[in-house]
């Protein structure tokens, strides 16, 4: 795996989210967003000098998203460091063997707990935080918003002023919707 690291790969990410962070590791980019471009701009209010990365749901599938990896890449750009946490173990082992292939000097700490009791005892304070640990059910809306509820309620005031939330929750891969008024 070490062609890839120099290179991410992200399918499904939200531009809004992947232009921020690319904001906040200073990177070169330019986005198109319905025909209005934007371009090297930055996010003022984020004055810190290393990023603490918090993910709940471990980005650990090549062939699903890896959004996880994209912030893990800006938190050793700025020798900062990621946590992540998910309640399964197989996701966990997974999400640890790709970060340390394809950042294998990033301070990485991937824990199994339920995502919502890991935040209401976290020590550490982010200042990046990609809420991701349950998948929107578009007949079922439901649980997922009041997960997601929970866990920003959990680590919003933890927080220091000038901090990102991330809240992903995104459609299944392939899935169109069309909406329209009645």
């Amino acid at each position: 795996m070490s062609n890839l690291r120099n290179k991410v790969y992200i399918e499904g990410a939200s531009i809004a989210a992947l232009t921020a962070a690319a904001r906040l590791a200073k990177f070169k980019y330019q986005v198109t967003i319905f025909g209005q471009s934007y371009q090297n701009t930055k996010i003022d209010n984020f004055t810190f000098d290393k990023i603490v990365v918090l993910e709940t749901g471990v980005s650990c599938n090549y062939n699903d998203g890896l959004f996880g990896l994209f912030l893990g890449f800006l938190a050793n750009k700025t020798k900062g460091k990621m946590i992540s946490v998910d309640i399964s173990l197989e996701a966990i082992e997974k999400s640890k063997k790709i970060f340390n292939e394809v950042i294998p000097d990033l301070d990485y700490n991937a824990n199994v707990n339920d995502s919502v009791i890991f935040l209401k005892n976290l020590n550490e304070v982010p200042n990046l935080v990609h809420l991701d640990s349950f998948d929107f059910n578009l007949f079922d809306i439901l649980p997922s918003a009041l997960h997601g509820w929970e866990e920003f309620k959990a680590i919003e005031s933890k927080m220091e002023k000038g901090s990102i939330i991330i809240i992903d929750d995104n459609y299944p891969k392939n899935t169109n919707l069309q909406w329209r008024s009645e």
